[in-house]
């Protein structure tokens, strides 16, 4: 391990966190973890470069958490990513478009209890990303009940319009049933059941 001109402190290097320049002795708490890291040609500061990490005050003030040390791990393109310490990150929905937070709970969640590759992010809220598994979810679930639905189980007719509107697709409730009138014109049962359906979609999107 190199001792130059970094291990006074007149070397100065800006929190990602806090975005303040610091000296050597406002970053010794992320400095013992990587001094085990350092190689002889290297610096301790050399490892902070291009990781995330925050200074001893956002560390003491609760504006960044230290992250383990043993769950830093190989990022999908085969290189070591350093996240030292989890700080909040502002993002932009890439489905919405409104702006959110990844909290840094949120992010220690991830790659220390997921283990998910530290160089993914979110590119949805939270309430996006709670609608794309419904969607999932949803389409799954009509995968199956849909074919049924076919074979002659109308009694599913309710349950499959109720997994449409939940996914916030009504004009495909919609197509559904009227598919489903066309296909059991003859049933009065079932077009009784259809027009309550649709009548309730439509109270639905006029309030």
């Amino acid at each position: 391990m190199k001792t130059g001109k970094s291990a006074g402190t007149e070397f100065r290097i800006v929190c990602p966190c806090c975005k303040t320049s610091r000296n050597l002795r406002e970053v010794s708490k992320v400095l013992a973890q990587v001094v085990p890291r350092v190689r002889d040609d290297e610096e301790p500061v050399d490892l902070l470069r291009g990781t995330e990490w925050g200074c001893d005050h956002c560390l003491s003030s609760g504006l960044a958490v230290m992250a383990k040390s043993d769950c830093h791990h190989l990022g999908r393109c085969g290189c070591p990513s350093w996240i030292l310490s989890y700080y909040d990150q502002a993002r932009k929905c890439a489905r919405c478009s409104e702006p959110f937070v990844f909290t840094k709970e949120e992010q220690r969640y991830w790659y220390e209890e997921l283990n998910f590759y530290m160089a993914s992010v979110p590119n949805e809220c939270a309430p996006c990303r709670r609608l794309i598994r419904q969607e999932h979810s949803g389409t799954r679930r009509l995968s199956v009940l849909i074919p049924r639905f076919k074979r002659g189980e109308t009694e599913l007719l309710e349950t499959i319009c109720d997994i449409y509107i939940e996914m916030g697709k009504t004009d495909r409730a919609m197509q559904f049933l009227a598919m489903a009138r066309r296909d059991h014109a003859k049933s009065a049962s079932v077009l009784k059941r259809i027009k309550t359906i649709k009548d309730r979609i439509k109270s639905k999107q006029s309030e």
